[in-house]
């Protein structure tokens, strides 16, 4: 008579990424790993993307993290051993960050990845190779959608999430305005100025922006071949700004200053700025916007969202702009929503990217990289979205 025995293997540490200082970038090493409270789930991380999040909080200069020993990365794309199914999950408020080979997060901040409509179920090999290349984009793409996302949902009055039909059917509107003469997109839907188009967040915030319902959609950056790839997700006006005062490049001929009143007129009757890069930049956009606004009625209200601080972190705010028209700033980013509204958005935010097709556009690559690899990696930028595969 034989006798099967299974043996049951507890898992107590795992490889990690470490920041043990915030001047030095974080360590290939072994950590401890905990056993899962009653309200986590332990996962095995497939994906995790090197955001510019991620490494704001490692080198100490994010809000959210104050001190080390530190992990790094706030999400990414894992299995979760009780389907076998991959899910996103978030972990900016876990123990540990993502960069690792297992992590114990809250089993509220799992969220399942809906099978997108390009699955072939006919041929395995295919459809796995499908889901590598899937889950780095994703990876790559979640935490900079979420950024617009959250700031749209969660910090603004923004219409529901449209379903697919609805989007088709507004797209084809919009195109029979285009095909008329008309403008386009300048429905019932909310009208948004995206400040820093041309980055993954930004062309990210595009797809977003149509996603939720947005009528018309302005995007503005320095990089014109970025700009033009937003115009296929939906855009439907760029403002290419000049170069910043330290680029080595001289601006092009006739290109207008930074502080021109006629940069931003077609901006003037916007509902919300997406800004991602807030300092003298933004300072500028707004006196611009504010000096055409008078053509509007007064009452119409600008919302004027701050995600990023590319162009500073301190931007110039007479007190007059706020006295002269119904303009109101807000931030987004921890802190700024709760844990609840993140989480009743996310699994939305998940759908829309997954089944909406979002995509890293502009030439953008996503670059799959071993953990083991992390503190090589961590001095590169070569343009690539970086994604970790522990």
């Amino acid at each position: 008579m034989t006798t099967t025995t299974t043996i049951q293997i507890t898992i107590t540490t795992t490889p990690a990424a470490l920041v043990t200082e915030f001047t030095s970038p974080p360590k290939y090493t072994t950590i401890p790993l905990l056993a899962p409270t009653p309200t986590q789930i332990r996962l095995k991380v497939l994906y995790t993307g090197l955001h510019r999040l991620v490494r704001s909080r490692a080198s100490g200069k994010h809000y959210s993290v104050k001190t080390t020993p530190h992990v790094p990365g706030v999400d990414g794309i894992g299995l979760d051993p009780t389907t076998n199914r991959r899910v996103y999950f978030l972990c900016i408020a876990a123990p540990t960050g993502s960069f690792a080979e297992y992590v114990n997060v809250e089993r509220e901040d799992v969220f399942p990845i809906p099978h997108s409509a390009a699955d072939n179920d006919d041929d395995k090999e295919e459809e796995e190779e499908e889901e590598d290349n899937n889950g780095a984009t994703i990876a790559a793409i979640m935490n900079p959608a979420m950024s617009s996302w959250l700031a749209l949902t969660t910090r603004v009055q923004a219409p529901p999430l449209t379903t697919l039909q609805q989007q088709q059917q507004q797209q084809q509107q919009q195109q029979q305005q285009l095909d008329s003469g008309g403008r386009g997109g300048e429905g019932g839907g909310f009208k948004v100025l995206i400040l820093g188009a041309t980055g993954t967040s930004g062309l990210a915030a595009v797809q977003v922006c149509k996603a939720l319902g947005a009528s018309f959609i302005i995007g503005a950056g320095r990089n014109v071949h970025a700009l033009e790839s937003a115009k296929s997700l939906g855009m439907h006006e760029a403002i290419t700004l000049p170069p910043s005062p330290d680029s080595p490049s001289p601006p092009p001929p006739q290109s207008p200053s930074p502080s021109s009143p006629s940069l931003y007129h077609r901006a003037a009757n916007v509902d919300i700025v997406l800004d991602y890069i807030w300092g003298p930049p933004s300072s500028a956009a707004l006196s611009s916007i504010l000096s055409h606004r008078n053509t509007i009625p007064s009452q119409q209200p600008l919302q004027w969202i701050e995600i990023g601080s590319l162009g500073g972190a301190e931007m110039s705010l007479p007190g007059a702009a706020l006295r002269s028209a119904n303009v109101r700033f807000a931030g987004c980013g921890p802190g700024s929503w709760s844990a609840a509204e993140m989480r009743r958005e996310m699994g939305r935010c998940v759908d829309a990217v997954v089944n909406g097709g979002f995509g890293m556009v502009g030439g953008q690559k996503v670059r799959v990289e071993g953990l083991a690899d992390v503190e090589r990696v961590w001095g590169e930028e070569d343009g690539r979205r970086v994604v970790f595969r522990p």
